[in-house]
């Protein structure tokens, strides 16, 4: 699979958030909403997404990402989300967008005039922040945590903020 980020290009369409995160494999306290938490990204893949198993899935291939905390009263904890392989201009784009936050770039087509092409490897160990989001599952029938969005890193300050207050 190859991904590459060419700023002339129009929007392919798509690009929306299919990101199904959260739930650890042992049992947690879930974060609240909107905590704002310094992130390292431990983990960036390209796969092929499985419809047998995932048949609400719209695409056929998907990064995923996995995040630990780095600090707090969260500290090493894990949050996991995927988003669609595609990355284009559209403003939806949950690719680009989060690229762009992990590099700490406002564009991408302006930090990368000539395109970018997308290497999982180069994120690994780069920090960042997350939003936490929440959601009931129905299968688990509790709430479970996800990564409702990625933002740029800031000076990191040891304890979880609520997203209000981080801007």
């Amino acid at each position: 699979m190859s991904i590459r980020f060419d700023p002339a290009a129009a929007p392919v369409g798509g690009g929306t958030d299919t990101a199904q995160g959260g739930g650890e494999k042992r049992k947690f306290e879930h974060v609240p909403k909107d905590t704002v938490l310094d992130v390292e990204v431990v983990r960036c893949e390209e796969r092929t997404i499985d419809k047998a198993k995932t048949p609400w899935k719209k695409f056929d291939e998907e990064v995923a990402f996995a995040f630990r905390v780095l600090d707090g009263e969260y500290k090493n904890r894990w949050f996991w989300t995927d988003v669609p392989a595609i990355l284009d201009n559209s403003p939806n784009c949950k690719l680009r967008l989060y690229l762009q936050s992990i590099l700490g770039v406002s564009d991408l087509a302006s930090a990368f005039p000539g395109g970018l092409d997308f290497d999982a490897a180069d994120y690994i160990g780069q920090e960042c922040q997350i939003r936490v989001g929440t959601y009931f599952s129905d299968k688990k029938q509790e709430i479970q945590n996800s990564v409702e969005d990625v933002l740029p890193a800031i000076s990191r300050g040891g304890d979880a903020i609520p997203a209000a207050e981080a801007f």
